[in-house]
């Protein structure tokens, strides 16, 4: 199978898939959705206008959270347990909320708003429940959580989304797998 990763090097949905995919030979085709080419090109690959897009064999598979799904499936990485699941997809609601931020903050709109605080009280709510696990023994695994959580907290830093993406339980957690050579290959500083 050849595989062919379709994002950007800022996005967390597709950096987290970068890392999945730290182990299995694909390629990574850079495409900035917001302006030029890659605007309309997005619209030919995912109907969604949304990345990662991974081809295979040249067929599309949408969405990060299907694409980390099927690459387990393929690649005889372990089943998650119902605990697991519900670790990535209270972290991937939480970066859909900073994504809404960052887009509202983008468009230059304030986030005074029902909407607005609805999407910060997310985040602070699953910041309360995530850090906890930052500070157990499995937040030093090198596994799907934990890749999700990084590519999630470090771009919430980079792009300055939520102050508690700042605080020292989120800096310990960072520390514990700076050191990766996938994290300091897929910055999104770089």
């Amino acid at each position: 199978m050849q595989y062919t990763l379709i994002g950007s090097t800022t996005s967390p949905f597709v950096r987290r898939v970068r890392m999945a995919l730290e182990t299995v030979p694909h390629q990574f085709k850079h495409l900035n959705i917001y302006e030029g080419e890659g605007k309309s090109e997005i619209n030919t690959i995912n109907p969604a206008n949304q990345i990662p897009c991974l081809l295979i064999d040249g067929k599309p598979l949408y969405d990060s959270r299907i694409i980390l799904q099927y690459i387990s499936r393929h690649h005889n990485q372990e089943g998650l347990s119902i605990e697991q699941e519900n670790y990535l997809s209270t972290i991937e609601r939480m970066v859909d909320a900073g994504v809404a931020i960052f887009m509202f903050r983008k468009s230059q709109l304030t986030l005074d708003n029902f909407y607005g605080e609805r999407l910060l009280s997310r985040i602070e709510s699953v910041m309360k429940w995530l850090t906890p696990f930052m500070k157990t023994p499995a937040a030093k695994e090198w596994n799907s959580i934990t890749q999700m959580l990084y590519s999630a907290l470090d771009w919430m830093k980079f792009r300055e989304i939520h102050p508690l993406a700042l605080t020292d339980e989120v800096s310990q957690f960072l520390k514990l797998h700076e050191h990766r050579e996938i994290v300091k290959k897929t910055d999104p500083r770089n």
